[in-house]
């Protein structure tokens, strides 16, 4: 099994969110058939971004999402955003990366943040 598949229209993920999701199956169908996982599962993926309080202002303003809807969205409390955005604290990696993907594809996640808040 490989995660390289051939690039053409068919097979490339219009996104970098696609085509983690496309990966993450991928590994998943080889669990499934009770593959070993090896290095040849794993491709190495940039380390997320690092999130200032601008950014993450930034990323939740154009969400257009209040703390506490951003917060549920992350699954942490009001406070945690806050600290964020005051500097206080740093986001870990699984935010940033989180923050990463909303902003590459803003769309997808436009909608997400709708159903969670019931305007879907």
């Amino acid at each position: 099994m490989t995660m390289h598949p051939k690039k053409n229209a068919a097979t490339t993920p219009a996104t970098w969110g696609q085509a983690v999701t496309a990966g993450l199956a991928s590994i998943n169908e080889a669990l499934d058939r009770g593959e070993l996982l090896t290095r040849r599962h794993i491709r190495r993926v940039a380390p997320p971004r690092r999130y200032n309080p601008r950014l993450v202002r930034a990323t939740r303003a154009r969400f257009g999402a209040s703390q506490d809807v951003f917060a549920t969205f992350f699954g942490a409390k009001p406070v945690t955003i806050q600290m964020w955005e005051q500097g206080r604290r740093q986001p870990g990696p699984t935010a940033r990366r989180l923050m990463d993907l909303m902003n590459q594809d803003p769309a997808y996640f436009r909608r997400q943040l709708a159903q969670l808040i019931g305007m879907a």
